[in-house]
């Protein structure tokens, strides 16, 4: 069964991803509110991309094999990310870099230096993901075998304050981290009859909206600097409050825009990392150059940024489809192949 609600979400989602990681491109400094607002709106983000990845998961469980999974998963995820990240794997390893996680990095091995690279995905900081979910991936029977038992739904409150404890600081804390939200994605799933049901009332978007917005005023003005926790918990409210607009105007969501954007959310995964580190390079060059910036970086605002977020969510749609046509069927290796309809890539 296609959900309208759940395609627009993958294109909701994906927004996310590109706008958190367009901040990183200009200065912010003299907009510091704006900037503040932006990173407290937008950070963790990726609680929409598991969601829905669990969401998928458990929908389609029914159909579940175990090598049609595991080479569905390979071909479509784990092959494009080895693949597109040879330009970066090579500029990462030529070019050295200050690796944090591995002080001595450049003096292992150069077959070692691979593996660390592709694992902690070292050469481009959005890839992190890939490593992580395919943790998920890996634990495909286990939750399976939970999902029929309800395990792991008795234990949802549990495992939310997990992920409030847990940081993303390597691969393996981010997949504890972001475990709950799968968990709640194959809830919400299992049982969308009654979840869609309580989320369809007024009285609950009115509840999400007002529990976001009091998260957001919160971290804001907070004096603290951090709160991870809290921002986590201003997902899980955003999280639910987009799900029930996308369920309430579902009609209106089967359109040319929204099935665009979703059915290449991938391709622009794969592909907006390159765009925005082009765009990083170029706001560098005019900031120091032409402007005579002394942080060497183009000023942000809300108009530039929105701007720039348009603009690379449009190379990246034109790229995919670009390599869509030239390499057809072949495509899936490079930007994860989606059938256009149809929700084939959890």
């Amino acid at each position: 069964m296609f959900l309208n609600y759940i395609n627009a979400f993958r294109a909701f989602a994906i927004i996310f991803i590109v706008a958190i990681h367009t901040i990183h491109i200009f200065h912010w400094q003299e907009q510091f509110a704006t900037e503040k607002a932006l990173w407290i709106l937008l950070g963790n983000g990726t609680v929409f991309f598991v969601f829905i990845s669990g969401y998928l998961f458990q929908h389609l469980s029914a159909k579940f094999k175990v090598i049609k999974y595991y080479s569905s998963k390979i071909s479509n995820v784990l092959l494009p990310y080895l693949i597109v990240s040879i330009p970066a794997l090579l500029y990462f390893l030529v070019f050295p870099h200050d690796v944090k996680l591995f002080p001595n990095f450049y003096e292992n091995p150069l077959w070692l230096q691979i593996i660390q690279t592709y694992v902690y995905a070292l050469h481009l900081y959005p890839y992190w993901f890939i490593p992580m979910i395919m943790l998920f991936y890996l634990a495909a029977p286990v939750l399976l075998l939970a999902d029929k038992r309800n395990i792991f739904y008795w234990l949802l409150p549990l495992l939310i304050v997990f992920s409030c404890m847990t940081d993303r600081s390597s691969i393996l804390s981010s997949f504890i981290h972001f475990f709950s939200i799968y968990v709640i994605g194959m809830f919400c799933s299992k049982y969308k009859t009654q979840v869609n049901e309580f989320l369809s009332f007024n009285s609950t978007r009115l509840f999400l909206l007002l529990g976001f917005i009091f998260l957001f005023a919160f971290e804001f003005f907070a004096v603290f600097p951090d709160f991870k926790s809290i921002n986590f918990v201003q997902k899980l409210f955003l999280l639910f409050l987009m799900l029930s607009v996308f369920i309430k105007y579902d009609q209106y969501l089967n359109n040319i825009y929204i099935n665009t954007l979703a059915n290449v959310s991938f391709g622009i995964f794969f592909l907006h990392a390159y765009v925005l580190f082009v765009l990083r390079l170029t706001s560098i060059n005019i900031g120091k150059y032409v402007l005579h910036s002394e942080h060497a970086m183009i000023t942000g605002n809300i108009i530039i940024f929105l701007t720039t977020v348009i603009f690379t969510l449009l190379i990246c749609t034109y790229f995919t489809y670009l390599i869509r046509k030239i390499l057809g069927e072949k495509s899936h290796l490079l930007i994860g192949y989606l059938k256009s309809g149809k929700l084939s890539v959890a």
